[in-house]
């Protein structure tokens, strides 16, 4: 049986790829769903009955729950041909001002849970598959006011990039998606979208089309992906462009 596991699948971007792989992996016939909320994840499963869903409650920075779910993969040996980690985690602030524990929680699910999630995961990913990793133009170049999770995401690239090297051998493409800004439940706070002034200048990505576009050019064989012309000129500039000059005109604040 063909599975398809992806990770932050109980809101925004996530349960825009849920239905991404129902359109691009036909040929999947089961959705394992992960996220911390059971409740609605039921939901995005029950607007799928056409699939067979697996709905797994799980904190991605708890490894403990890693543990867990190696377990489980160890007794059903799923045949994985897609693995998708949207699971993350944002935050801004200036460095000075920032609290340690968010940092902390930003690195823990975003550099740890996705290590983690994709190691114990590997083992069952088929000859062919294909891994996909959410990044971010963040992690082009430090967004002042915005730098661990930068950082985070860069961290992302770079396993990606890696990762998809080493695995060429068994033909399974890694690839690192980049989207741009989305108004998603990361930007709300309560029931109001919160953005900083810098962000109110960039161009908006319907996660919808992001989930999709990114899927098939990680079916076919992408490495990176960015959504939009606008971010694909500025992960071109930041190409050329040393990032020393840059980063002073990239906060976000």
């Amino acid at each position: 049986m063909s599975i398809a596991i992806i990770t932050g699948a109980s809101s925004g971007l996530g349960t825009c790829y849920v239905d991404a792989v129902t359109q691009v992996f036909p040929e999947v016939n089961e959705l394992w769903l992960i996220a911390r909320r059971e409740e609605r994840l039921r939901q995005v499963a029950a607007a799928h009955p056409d699939k067979r869903c697996v709905v797994i409650p799980m904190d991605m920075a708890d490894m403990d729950a890693h543990q867990a779910l190696a377990q489980r993969l160890e007794r059903e040996k799923p045949q994985v041909q897609v693995l998708i980690n949207d699971a993350g985690v944002a935050g801004g602030a200036p460095f000075e001002e920032m609290d340690l524990d968010h940092m902390l929680k930003i690195i823990d699910l975003n550099c740890k849970g996705a290590t983690a999630i994709t190691k114990t995961c590997l083992p069952y990913v088929v000859d062919g598959g294909t891994i996909l990793e959410v990044s971010s133009t963040s992690a082009f170049v430090p967004n002042t006011n915005l730098i661990v999770y930068c950082a985070s995401k860069s961290y992302v690239s770079a396993l990606c990039l890696g990762l998809r090297e080493e695995l060429r051998h068994r033909r399974i493409n890694v690839c690192a998606v980049c989207p741009g800004l989305m108004l998603t439940e990361m930007s709300r706070k309560g029931d109001m979208i919160e953005l900083t002034d810098g962000q109110k200048r960039l161009p908006v990505i319907d996660p919808k089309i992001a989930a999709v576009k990114s899927l098939r050019a990680a079916k076919r064989g992408r490495a990176v992906y960015t959504t939009g012309a606008p971010y694909k000129a500025y992960r071109l500039l930041a190409k050329l462009v040393p990032h020393v000059a840059l980063v002073k005109f990239a906060g976000l604040g």
